[in-house]
C-alpha cells in the first residue's frame, strides 16, 4: 500500500535523515534554534498555535515532502473522476490559496495538473492510503514548550501537521486543492490516523444490520416463493455452461420478467396476510440467493424436447399424466446429464495423458472438439452506421477446433474463398473434413488415439462423408482409434462454445474491414483463440469416400462411433454413452481394406469465388462503409464479364 511504503521509506533509513537535516536548518534559517523557530505559516487555520520542531522532527517532514511524487508519475487504480478543467485550475491560481505566502506561486499549472490527474485515477481505497501515508510523517507529535510568561514547560495537547508538497511548505487549503480532496475528507483522515493508525478506512455500519432490514422470515419466503415458481414454469438445464458457476440454470419463459414474478408473489403474500418484500429489495434477494434462476433471451440455446416436457405437464389434467411426464422429463435430463458426465471425463482423460506424456512428447490419447460458430460479417465497426443494417455485406464463416487444454484454431473464410459460389457450401461435408484434415495434418499432435466431440447436426458434422473419413484414417495407419461422439439435440454447450463466446465479445467492440483485421480481434480474443486463414485445400472427400465407404442405416439414433485399427472396415455404435455396442461393416462389398493410401487424396476444388451479381453489390452498396484504405480489398471493382 501506498502509506506503508511512504512511513517505511521515511522511518528505517537514519542514514537519510541525517543526510536531509541541513537542508531543513537551511530553509528555516542557520542560526534558528528549536525555540526560535518562525511560525510556519503551512499550518492549517483551524490549529492552534504552531509547535517548534524538534531536529528529528523537522528531518522527517523534510524527508516526507522530498517524497513527493515526481512529475509526469502515474498512480494505478481506475478512473473515478473526471479529468480536471485546466482553466479550473488557473482560476484558483489566480484567486489564491488566501495565505501570506502565497503557496500557488510556488507552482506551474502543468504541474499541479498532472498530480491532480495523477490522484484522481486512484480508487477511494488507495487514495485514502496514500494520502495517510504522507500525513503520518506530517503530523508532528506533541512536544514540550516553553512560555515567556512561565518557566514551566506546557505539553502541548493537539496535535499540528505542517502541510508540504515537493519540498515546498504550503496551507491547508492548498494541500487539499492539489490531491484533489475536500477539507472535511483531510480531517478525517487525520482524526483516523490519530485514533486507529495508518490502516483503511471501514465504514461504521459494515458488518452490521441495516435497521430497516427485512426479518429472515420474509427473505425466507421470498426465496422459497422463487423456488417453488420455478419449480413450476421454468426449463432446468442438465449443465452450467462452461465458465459460470456450478449450478445448472433454471430458465423462466422469455414473455416473463422480474416484475410480473413480483406481482404474483405480492398477490400471493396479500392473499395469506403476509409482510412482502419490494420490487427492488426482492430483485436484489434473487440475484443474491437463487442467481441460476433466469429468463431465457433470444440467444438462449434450449431443448424442444424439454420444452414439450414442461408444456405438456403444465396442461396435464389428471395426476397420472403429470407424473408420468414427470417421470419422462426426469429420464430425459439424466441421459442428458450422463453425456455430458460423458464429455467432462473425455476432456480430463485428455489432460492427464498429455501431462504423463511430458512437454514435447506425443500423448496417447487426446480430445479434440469441433463446431461452426455463426457467420460474422465485413466490414463491422464498433459504432455501426445505421445504413449498413439493411445491406448484406461480406459474409465470414468460423469453424473451431478446440482441444483440452482449452487451445482452439479458429478457421476464417469469406464468400470468396468457399467451396461453392457466393460462400455456398460452406457448411458442407467437404468443407468439414477438409478442415478437420488440415488440422490434424499441421496442428495435431499425431496422436494414436483421439475422441472427436460435436454437435449433433445431421447435414453438417453427422453424415455418411465424415464417418467414412474417420474410417479411412484408421485403415491407412494415420490412427488407430478414432471414437466420434455427438451431444443430445438442445444440450450441446461444449468448450468451444466457450471460446466463440469470447471471440464474440471483442468482435462487438471492435472495427473490422478485412480479413487481418478480423484476425487481430481473435487472437486478441483470448489466450486460447489462434486463426488459421484461408491457406488450406478443399477436397471433394464426399465421391471419394462414397466409392469405397456405404451409408450407415439408423443414424439419426446413433450418438457414439468407433472406429479401431484393430477391426478394419467395422464401426461399433452406441444410442447412448453406457449402452451395448453394435457393429456395422461400414466398407462396400468387394473392397480390399489394404488398398488405403494415405497419400492418395481426393482432387482440390478451387473456390469459383463470387458472381458477377454479388461483387457488383459489394462494390455500390457495401464498398462505401469501408475505410479508404481498404476498399480495394474488401471491396474491389468488378471485372468486365
Amino acid at each position: 500500500m501506498a502509506s506503508q511504503c511512504v512511513v517505511s521509506a521515511v522511518l528505517a533509513d537514519q542514514e537519510v535523515l541525517e543526510q536531509i537535516e541541513q537542508t531543513e536548518r537551511e530553509f528555516y534559517g542557520a542560526d534558528s534554534s528549536e525555540e526560535e523557530l518562525p511560525p510556519n505559516p503551512s499550518v492549517g487555520d483551524d490549529e492552534d498555535e504552531l509547535l517548534s520542531l524538534s531536529e528529528d522532527e523537522a528531518s522527517t517532514r523534510q524527508g516526507i515532502s522530498s517524497m513527493s511524487m515526481p512529475t509526469g508519475s502515474t498512480i494505478p487504480g481506475p478512473s473515478v473522476t473526471p479529468a480536471p478543467d485546466e482553466e479550473e485550475i488557473t482560476r484558483e491560481f489566480e484567486e489564491g490559496c488566501g495565505c501570506a505566502e502565497k503557496c500557488y506561486e510556488k507552482f506551474s499549472v502543468s504541474e499541479i495538473m498532472e498530480f491532480r490527474l495523477s490522484m484522481m485515477e486512484l480508487s477511494k481505497s488507495d487514495r485514502d492510503m496514500f494520502l495517510m501515508g504522507r500525513l503520518q510523517v506530517l503530523i508532528r507529535d506533541p512536544c514540550t514548550v516553553s512560555h515567556a510568561r512561565s518557566s514551566k514547560a506546557v505539553k502541548k495537547q493537539r496535535l499540528t501537521t505542517a502541510y508540504a508538497f515537493d519540498s515546498r511548505n504550503i496551507c491547508q487549503k492548498a494541500f487539499c486543492f492539489i490531491h484533489d480532496i475536500k477539507e472535511f475528507t483531510l480531517r478525517a483522515l487525520r482524526k483516523h490516523i490519530i485514533e486507529v493508525g495508518p490502516v483503511p478506512r471501514i465504514h461504521g455500519s459494515m458488518g452490521r444490520k441495516a435497521y430497516n432490514a427485512y426479518p429472515f422470515e420474509v427473505v425466507e419466503s421470498a426465496v422459497t416463493f422463487i423456488k417453488n415458481y420455478a419449480s413450476v414454469f421454468g426449463l432446468p438445464q442438465p449443465a452450467a455452461p462452461r465458465g459460470r458457476a456450478n449450478q445448472a440454470p433454471t430458465y423462466f419463459p422469455a414473455h416473463q420478467n422480474h416484475k410480473i414474478v413480483h406481482q404474483k408473489y405480492q398477490e400471493a403474500c396479500t392473499s395469506e396476510n403476509k409482510p412482502f418484500m419490494q420490487y427492488r429489495s426482492f430483485l436484489d434477494t434473487w440475484h443474491q440467493c437463487v442467481p441460476h434462476i433466469v429468463f431465457m433471451t433470444p440467444r438462449t440455446d434450449v431443448c424442444q424436447s424439454c420444452e414439450n416436457y414442461r408444456v405438456a405437464i403444465q396442461r396435464a389434467v389428471t395426476e397420472a399424466d403429470k407424473k408420468r411426464l414427470l417421470g419422462e422429463f426426469s429420464a430425459h435430463l439424466e441421459l442428458a446429464q450422463k453425456e455430458r458426465d460423458a464429455y467432462l471425463l473425455a476432456i480430463k482423460k485428455s489432460k492427464e495423458s498429455s501431462a504423463a506424456a511430458g512437454e514435447g512428447n506425443t500423448p496417447t490419447f487426446s480430445h479434440l472438439t469441433f463446431d461452426f460458430a455463426q457467420q460474422v460479417f465485413l466490414p463491422y465497426h464498433a459504432r455501426q452506421v445505421g445504413p449498413l443494417y439493411y445491406k448484406v455485406p461480406m459474409r465470414v464463416q468460423i469453424f473451431g477446433i478446440c482441444d483440452s487444454q482449452p487451445l482452439q484454431v479458429n478457421y476464417l473464410f469469406n464468400e470468396k474463398e468457399t467451396i461453392g459460389v457466393n460462400g455456398s457450401k460452406s457448411h458442407g461435408p467437404n468443407s468439414v473434413i477438409s478442415m478437420i484434415h488440415h488440422y490434424l495434418e499441421v496442428h495435431g499432435k499425431k496422436d494414436p488415439r483421439y475422441q472427436f466431440h460435436a454437435d449433433n447436426c445431421v447435414g453438417q458434422n453427422k453424415n455418411k462423408s465424415v464417418l467414412a473419413y474417420f474410417m479411412w484414417r484408421t485403415l491407412v495407419g494415420l490412427n488407430e482409434e478414432i471414437q466420434l461422439s455427438f451431444m443430445r439435440v438442445g444440450h450441446t454447450r461444449c468448450i468451444v462454445d466457450a471460446c466463440f463466446g469470447l471471440l464474440k465479445k471483442r468482435y462487438r467492440s471492435s472495427d473490422c474491414d478485412i480479413m487481418e483485421h478480423l484476425k487481430s480481434t481473435v487472437e486478441l480474443s483470448a489466450k486460447c483463440n489462434s486463426v488459421q486463414l484461408y491457406d488450406w485445400e478443399w477436397r471433394e472427400w464426399d465421391k471419394f469416400l462414397a466409392t469405397s465407404f456405404k451409408p450407415l442405416p439408423g443414424i439419426r439414433k446413433i450418438y457414439h462411433f468407433l472406429f479401431s485399427k484393430t477391426s478394419p472396415g467395422i464401426v461399433f455404435t452406441r444410442t447412448t454413452c453406457d449402452s451395448a455396442e453394435t457393429e456395422f461393416k461400414l466398407t462396400k462389398r468387394g473392397v480390399r481394406v489394404d488398398r488405403f493410401k494415405a497419400d492418395r487424396l481426393p482432387p482440390v476444388l478451387r473456390p469459383p469465388g463470387l458472381s458477377s451479381t454479388r461483387a457488383h453489390y459489394l462494390y455500390d452498396e457495401v464498398r462505401q462503409f469501408v475505410f479508404p484504405e481498404f476498399r480495394d480489398i474488401l471491396c474491389p471493382c468488378p471485372t468486365m464479364d
